[in-house]
């Protein structure tokens, strides 16, 4: 090839680089365009960014404004506040709704004053009721593993013995608007004396049970009746002595529940350890809370004495009032119940199957009965805790950030927990948070329906709960298989699945309950702006709340995750 080839041919390849390098030079944008998007980009950060500014400090906003409405209802003379309300003064609402003496018939005088005095005999009063109830039933766990341990009924199954631990926690629900009917219609302490009969009888009959049907009956239907014409009738008298320290209060009796099952585990495996059996520890319980009943029985009192139900019409709207069928229309009810049921159901496996669970695991019955009275006595502690920590944080929040921590160590820590320590772990911190919906259930419950409608959203609570305690137990033994490594692996997958069940149901109680506020206080804010057209405070809450209440999966998330107290 000659020079002149080789010249030709340089300067078409410098031209085709030439092209190349313009030919990029057209695909790579330009200083003004990358100038331009990082100007849209950084333009979209900003937005972003004050939109999340907005909504914090409308967050922060609506959280005074809560605040400054708890301080105008404490310091509020009206006598038919509704906040905190009880299943007494509902029923009150309920039947006077168009009475308008009905200020006169909740106090008078001589009505004893709120958050002290008697207020706090009858707090513990109610505790005594608690730890001979729930605290006594705790133990249930130590005799459940006694008798599968040891086959002291012959033919019985392991769930068989599960029913009838199920039989009491169903009949104390189910019963509940029986148990309030018993008590308008004869008295608090007559009704009470009901319960005390058939739970003394329930415990001591049972010591001398030889066939599972007499265990089934003694056991399981008289002391789930106990339980019901004790606790029933009895708790609902708090809600009227007690207002600033609600929270405190419930949260002191909730406790007697843990401390029960502490002491009343340790006792009965110590009896049971001695003697060779579980009779004599039943004959123990049966006195132990025989005399602590007959206590409560003589010192409860009522802060407002209720009228008696003497005819047939008064009878017939109590039972209307109990049972209206109006709340049925209520979404948020169903969320709330189900969310309690299911949570509730996860907390009685956990604690039911605590000494089995042990056994299998490879401890002793010693250690067994030592993990329930564990589980217990943090039960204690960590009811006080929840109930005094919901009047900051609101109940909802609360409610969801333990229903969390419930999914995580059913399905992460109790699946793995396979030595003694982290057994013993476990059994810590549930104790310290499965009781959170026996705390924050019924204050939920009144927050969200209309005061009349609350006696109805009680009782329709109490039956579905009670289908679920029923059957939640025989269901986790039935699953159990001693054939794995893992025995209660299927039981453990199912007690969690309720866990997170509760949790989505709380969860989108919550965004219902947080748009319905917002809904009220776009509401109010566009009333004020009618008087206050150039209010720039009334202006960004008006376009902060438009914002929240968009119909969109983003406005639902951002109900969701806005940071008011619920």
């Amino acid at each position: 090839m000659d020079n002149s080839s080789l010249s030709s041919l340089d300067s078409d390849v410098g031209r085709c680089d030439s092209l190349e390098h313009v030919y990029r030079y057209a695909q790579t944008p330009s200083i003004a365009t990358q100038i331009s998007r990082t100007r849209t980009a950084v333009s979209a950060a900003s937005s972003v960014s004050r939109s999340v500014r907005q909504i914090v400090e409308q967050a922060h906003d609506d959280n005074e404004q809560t605040a400054l409405e708890h301080l105008e209802h404490q310091d509020s003379n009206d006598k038919l506040n509704i906040e905190n309300m009880g299943i007494n003064r509902a029923i009150r609402i309920a039947t006077n709704r168009t009475d308008k003496t009905l200020e006169a018939q909740v106090s008078g005088p001589e009505t004893p004053e709120k958050d002290r005095g008697y207020a706090w005999v009858v707090c513990g009063t109610i505790f005594t009721v608690f730890l001979s109830t729930w605290g006594a039933n705790g133990t249930y766990g130590v005799f459940l593993n006694y008798w599968m341990q040891h086959s002291t009924f012959p033919g019985a199954k392991s769930t068989d013995y599960a029913l009838v631990g199920s039989i009491v926690l169903g009949l104390a629900q189910i019963l509940a608007p029986l148990a309030q009917m018993t008590s308008a219609i004869i008295g608090i302490k007559p009704a009470m004396l009901i319960g005390l009969v058939s739970q003394t009888l329930g415990y001591l009959l049972a010591s001398f049970s030889t066939k599972l049907w007499q265990l089934y009956l003694t056991q399981g239907v008289l002391v789930g009746i106990g339980f019901a014409f004790l606790y029933n009738p009895s708790i609902v008298t708090v809600p009227d002595w007690f207002n600033k320290k609600r929270g405190l209060s419930f949260g002191i009796i909730a406790s007697a529940s843990g401390i029960g099952g502490v002491v009343f585990a340790l006792v009965s495996q110590a009896i049971i350890t001695k003697t060779g059996g579980p009779p004599w520890a039943l004959r123990a319980m049966a006195l132990i809370t025989f005399f602590l009943n007959v206590l409560s029985i003589i010192l409860i009192k009522e802060r407002i004495p209720s009228q008696r139900l003497t005819t047939v019409h008064d009878i017939k709207v109590r039972v209307n009032i109990l049972f209206n069928k109006e709340v049925l229309k209520y979404l948020q009810l169903y969320l709330i119940v189900f969310w309690f049921a299911l949570i509730v159901s996860c907390y009685v496996v956990a604690l039911f199957s605590l000494s089995a669970y042990a056994a299998f695991m490879g401890l002793s019955d010693a250690q067994g009965s030592h993990l329930t009275a564990i589980f217990n006595a943090c039960q204690a502690v960590g009811r006080v805790a929840i109930g005094f920590t919901a009047d900051y944080t609101g109940r909802v929040n609360l409610a969801i950030v333990l229903s969390v921590i419930m999914v995580i160590l059913v399905l992460a820590m109790w699946i793995n927990a396979i030595t003694e320590p982290s057994i013993f772990a476990y059994a810590v911190l549930s104790g310290l948070t499965f009781g959170a919906s026996s705390v924050l259930n019924q204050p939920i419950l009144a927050d969200t329906l209309p005061p009349e409608l609350f006696p109805a959203g009680w009782s329709f609570q109490g039956v579905i709960l009670g289908c679920f305690t029923l059957f939640c137990e025989v269901v986790a033994l039935r699953l159990r298989d001693a054939t794995k490594s893992k025995p209660f692996i299927k039981a453990q997958i199912f007690c969690g699945c309720f866990a997170i069940g509760g949790f989505v149901l709380i969860t989108v109680a919550r965004e219902s309950s947080v748009r319905n506020l917002l809904a009220k206080r776009l509401c109010e804010t566009e009333k004020n702006l009618e008087y206050e057209k150039e209010n720039e405070v009334l202006a960004r809450r008006h376009a902060t709340y438009h914002e929240l209440l968009r119909k969109s999966p983003l406005g639902f998330l951002l109900r969701l995750i806005y940071p008011i107290k619920v």
